[in-house]
């Protein structure tokens, strides 16, 4: 059958209504919301620092590595970790700092243009300018998105390809299969894990046959995405030949370390047909994080957030069992149902920086359904507009309320945590602890990066001691791993149950508290996150000290 051209598909898409904002507006404001949580926030995530640490070696000649000398691939996203040594390499290794500002400057950029992306795509496919203000009002206010993209994460990369994947399955292009490698390609150096999105999407047009010139029967829809998967990963490739030869394997340590105990194919099976029923009545799970902060579960936020997360959520992903909707809503609704599956079930544990991938496509998911309804709404049943546009407003406003509060929580916990506890500790181990020592935690980033010491980490992302640990031991308990492993150093939480015997092998060194300042904040968003980190002891080792002043 022959395509449609591409007149005749502008005509039948054409939006009634201009968009409600000018491209250069858009991507300022975008930009501006942003950088300005960065500046509030100052906000430096865990994991950049794990990844930064390699990167710090890399433009210092020390090898793309954690520790010098250990050939172990301790990142997940190659572009987030290549791009900082770039950096560092640049401006100086003593610059961290404006290092990680000029990446929350990309970041920015990235998330700027990732709006005027989607603002492109909605104009294309849909006719009202509400519609279109809510998928990018959503998008730019997200407080995960904003939070992760300046904090050290790939998140703006992988919503800046989402967002390109939209535009070239959305808006007609002259070379639609190189616009797709190049999305796979992108995809695939934020997150190597990013097929899984990548699948989402081509199973969701596949199994509906939107109409579009680029295909019109799902022979043609499953060339078009074979022929951009395979040069999209051929783009890819590199990467893949060069880390298996540089760490003797492509997967990264991160995820071989976190998938430990993933669930059997089975298990798989029963959750995914009852998925929907699962998630509607349990917490841990994507669905359930969507719109809501991060950690949310650990206390200190309104009840009523994950119901709304929720609501939000289940409209986007179910709208593909409704036999009348369009095919081209449902497939992106049925794309993000199931990159909601791998996350709640796949994924051994849904990481809140994980969620901003799905959570783009649940908001163009939910943008296209309530464009659909509020068509057919204002001709069918013109009274119940307003009511629609409340549910628009509501969804934006609930974001931007989100935003705030997690801005103010982050700038708490970045002084009150992040710097007078984690970082306070790595630079206290480095003054007094003799090099080489090892030392047993869980949250690596800062103290890894600001003590520069032998990690024995759970659950292993630098260590492959501590990977082997849990294999051999079959167990994840810190008291026999620590038994096991026997490092010079604990750094332990009074919460992570390390009992009498293993203490009794160590003696504490040092105590950081921070509870008194935590408690002292009257209106705190988030506050049980706070509450989690804000103890922390350091023991050494009593049979051998490793401490430089002995």
């Amino acid at each position: 059958m022959k395509p449609i051209s591409v007149t005749a598909y502008r005509n039948q898409y054409t939006p009634r209504q201009l968009s409600p904002v000018s491209p250069v507006v858009l991507f300022l404001i975008v930009f501006s919301v942003t950088v300005g949580f960065a500046l509030y926030t100052n906000h430096a995530w865990e994991d950049w620092y794990i990844t930064f640490r390699a990167s710090k070696n890399l433009a210092m000649g020390n090898g793309l590595v954690f520790t010098p000398g250990e050939r172990l691939h301790t990142f997940t996203s190659p572009i987030g970790t290549l791009i900082p040594a770039l950096l560092s390499y640049l401006v100086g290794s003593n610059n961290d700092d404006l290092v990680l500002w000029l990446f929350r400057a990309i970041g920015a950029c990235l998330l700027g243009a990732s709006g005027l992306l989607v603002l492109r795509s909605a104009r294309q496919v849909m006719r009202n300018s509400l519609a279109m203000l809510l998928a990018v009002a959503a998008l730019a206010f997200d407080a995960k998105t904003v939070d992760y993209s300046i904090n050290g994460m790939e998140t703006a990369f992988m919503i800046f390809f989402l967002s390109l994947l939209v535009y070239v399955l959305t808006v007609p292009v002259k070379y639609p299969v190189f616009g797709l490698a190049l999305v796979v390609a992108g995809l695939m150096w934020s997150r190597p894990d990013s097929f899984i999105y990548i699948g989402a999407v081509m199973a969701g047009f596949v199994a509906f046959n939107p109409q579009s010139r680029m295909a019109r029967s799902r022979v043609e829809w499953l060339s078009v995405f074979v022929r951009a998967g395979l040069l999209g990963l051929a783009l890819y490739l590199p990467w893949v030949i060069w880390a298996w030869w540089y760490y003797g394997t492509p997967i990264p340590n991160t995820i071989t370390a976190k998938g430990l105990g993933a669930p059997d194919a089975l298990t798989l099976a029963k959750e995914f047909i009852l998925f929907p029923f699962t998630t509607l009545f349990s917490i841990d799970n994507s669905v359930h994080k969507t719109f809501s902060p991060a950690y949310m579960a650990l206390g200190g936020w309104v009840s009523a957030i994950p119901l709304i997360s929720k609501l939000f959520t289940f409209v986007s992903i179910l709208y593909w069992v409704l036999p009348f909707a369009s095919r081209s809503v449902r497939a992106w609704s049925l794309a993000a149902y199931l990159g909601h599956f791998y996350l709640s079930h796949v994924m051994p544990i849904c990481f809140p920086w994980y969620v901003p991938s799905v959570g783009f496509l649940s908001i163009w998911a939910l943008s296209l359904a309530f464009n659909g309804l509020l068509s057919w709404v204002s001709i069918r049943r013109p009274r119940f507009v307003p009511l629609l546009k409340a549910f628009a407003g509501s969804v934006v406003a609930f974001q931007l309320v989100v935003l705030l509060c997690v801005a103010y929580q982050m700038r708490i916990q970045q002084q009150t945590i992040e710097v007078a506890n984690r970082k306070a500790i790595g630079t206290w181990l480095r003054s007094n602890a003799r090099p080489g020592s090892t030392v047993f935690l869980e949250c690596l980033g800062y103290i890894g990066f600001y003590s520069e010491l032998k990690m024995y980490d759970y659950p292993g992302l630098s260590s492959k001691e501590m990977v082997a640990a849990r294999k051999v031991l079959g167990s994840n308990d810190y008291n026999k791993l620590i038994t096991y492993l026997k490092p010079d150093f604990l750094v332990v939480r009074p919460t992570d149950g390390i009992n009498a015997a293993v203490l009794n092998q160590y003696r504490e060194m040092k105590r950081f508290d921070r509870s008194d300042e935590v408690r002292s904040y009257a209106f705190l968003p988030g506050r049980g996150y706070l509450q989690y980190d804000q103890v922390f002891t350091i023991y050494g080792r009593k049979e051998a000290s490793a401490l430089v002043s002995d």
